[in-house]
């Protein structure tokens, strides 16, 4: 079973963690939150990464899902994604989270297939305004 690592910015994984309890009605094993505020040690932040990525039992990878590419969170995700048993996805969302979560039991690069496609299938436009325009 693969491990996951919500890595953002404060209280957004705190956040979608809470809503991940309250469906899953207890907390599922083997994920974890780090999330980095503007007051941030950011050598505490990449050591407790490490920590992480290094603390992996045998056969489990890690999935590390982050907000937004191009900041602070997913920067420092860059020295680990080389790692054999880590990959990272950004963008994370609600829909992101929950697949990865359901598909733990699958190869490392199915689950992180299975969380993308599932970040993207929980996108839609309900303006049907919009819509009909196009």
């Amino acid at each position: 079973m693969n491990d996951i690592l919500l890595l953002t910015h404060a209280g957004f994984a705190s956040a979608l963690w809470k809503i991940v309890v309250h469906i899953y009605g207890s907390p599922p094993e083997g994920v974890s939150l780090l999330e980095i505020s503007s007051d941030s040690d950011i050598e505490e932040i990449r050591c407790r990464l490490g920590e992480t990525v290094q603390a992996l039992a045998p056969g489990r990878g890690l999935l590390i899902l982050n907000d937004i590419y191009g900041a602070t969170p997913a920067n420092l995700v860059q020295e680990w994604v080389s790692v054999e048993r880590v990959m990272a996805i950004t963008g994370l969302n609600l829909p992101m989270f929950l697949r990865a979560l359901s598909r733990r039991n699958v190869s490392l690069p199915e689950m992180a297939e299975a969380a993308l496609a599932g970040a993207v299938a929980g996108i839609f436009v309900l303006d049907v305004k919009i819509s009909a325009q196009k």
